[in-house]
């Protein structure tokens, strides 16, 4: 018999898990608010909620895990080692539309064939960590997908001020994002392009400039931004 699946959560998390889910017609229950008062004890309960209500949860609900329960959390920044307890990250920036069959997503717990097993029948694509990974593994995932989401509203605001509509401003900004990560994933640092690449310091200033007039917080990131390009293109090198 198929174990019993339980979502603890209606972000964007758990409303993907159940489109997941409801895509195969694989039954689940999405947890009503105080679900905790009298917890599942066997089956799989994902918790796609907050970081600090999945250390609660694990703290005060589960210290610890029933042997029927396999517990699934998906706070990247944690590190919760114990049995039947597992970390499932998407490496992605969730929304409305996403897919967890279209993601790749971390892996990290004991090890353990059964729910290897429940995560391949369901369609889950996942790399593997035995051990947690450090935090510079969460700290990859926010300079990589958080950092861009408000550069990226940034430049279309900018471009609204002068003029452009809002179609107009994002058919150019998404060419720009989409064709600039390409090139910097097939061919690295070299691939770093701008006047902060090219060494064109008169461009870099006059805009600079502007923003110190219109976003000043912006300017102090355009500049410290700016200085790590051009170091990284000089030594070829990201981080230092």
């Amino acid at each position: 018999m198929a174990k019993a699946i339980y979502i603890a959560g209606r972000g964007r998390v758990g409303a993907a898990l159940v489109r997941h889910f409801g895509r195969q017609a694989v039954p689940c229950r999405v947890l009503k608010s105080g679900w905790e008062k009298r917890p599942p004890k066997r089956g799989y309960l994902f918790l796609a909620v907050p970081d600090a209500a999945v250390e609660r949860i694990c703290r005060e609900v589960y210290p610890t895990t029933p042997k029927g329960l396999t517990l699934v959390h998906f706070a990247g920044g944690l590190s919760i080692s114990r049995e039947r307890t597992h970390l499932l990250h998407p490496f992605a920036s969730m929304g409305p539309e996403s897919e967890f069959g279209r993601l790749w997503c971390l892996w990290h717990g004991p090890a353990d064939g059964g729910f290897e097993r429940f995560l391949t029948a369901h369609h889950f694509h996942v790399i593997r960590r035995e051990s947690m990974p450090g935090p510079g593994y969460h700290a990859a995932a926010v300079l990589a997908g958080n950092f861009p989401q408000y550069l990226f509203l940034a430049g279309l605001e900018l471009l609204r001020r002068e003029g452009f509509s809002d179609d107009e401003s994002k058919r150019l900004l998404t060419q720009l994002v989409e064709t600039s990560l390409l090139g910097a994933r097939e061919g690295g640092v070299g691939t770093l392009t701008g006047p902060a690449a090219r060494g064109d310091r008169a461009v870099m200033e006059r805009e600079i400039a502007f923003l110190e007039k219109t976003a000043p917080r912006i300017a102090v990131l355009y500049r410290a931004l700016s200085e790590l390009i051009a170091q990284a293109v000089g030594h070829g090198e990201i981080l230092d």
